[in-house]
């Protein structure tokens, strides 16, 4: 029996989601967006983008031990937050008012996607998908999700920016047999 490493389960788990939804996108599970980059990161939020692109940041945040009533119960609960970060062209904007309501309308479907798509789906053929599993780190297991908020306004209004923000977290065993 082997003791992982906290840290390590942590940024796999980071590394899984990542690419998990690279997959996602590839596979084109999230229909008619354009999505510039997914990366690991521990992304500095308050900066504004510069370019005009849509970006998902995953960024692993924090693990907490927990314990039930044996030892092989015992597991790290990882949590990620997702970050969905775009930056609007300006002539987007019209002189007279903010960014049209169907392009912050589409992110926050695109969220809801997102959403979905790392819960478990029972319905699906595929075992990862029906049980929560990362495919890329099978030893983690979907516990919860959860949207943080969908946008703000502010950032929207001053910086051209849709900024919206979902938790996940993953439950792996700390001892592997």
């Amino acid at each position: 029996m082997s003791d992982l490493n906290p840290d390590d389960v942590l940024d796999n788990v980071a590394d899984a989601i990542t690419e998990k939804v690279r997959a996602g996108y590839d596979a084109n599970a999230f229909v008619g967006m354009q999505i510039h980059s997914i990366d690991w990161n521990y992304g500095d939020w308050d900066d504004e983008l510069k370019q005009l692109c849509t970006r998902v940041d995953v960024i692993p945040v924090t693990f907490e031990e927990t314990s039930l009533a044996t030892r092989t119960s015992d597991y790290f609960l990882c949590r990620c937050d997702l970050a969905i970060r775009c930056k609007f062209d300006p002539q987007l904007r019209t002189q007279a008012g903010p960014i049209h309501r169907k392009y912050v309308a589409r992110l926050i479907h695109f969220m809801q996607e997102l959403y979905q798509f790392l819960r478990p789906n029972p319905q699906s053929d595929d075992a990862d998908v029906a049980s929560g599993r990362l495919p890329n780190y099978r030893d983690a297991v979907w516990q919860e999700s959860k949207v943080l908020f969908t946008f703000q306004r502010e950032r929207l209004r001053t910086q051209g920016m849709f900024f919206g923000a979902m938790s996940v977290k993953y439950g792996v065993r700390k001892s592997i047999t």
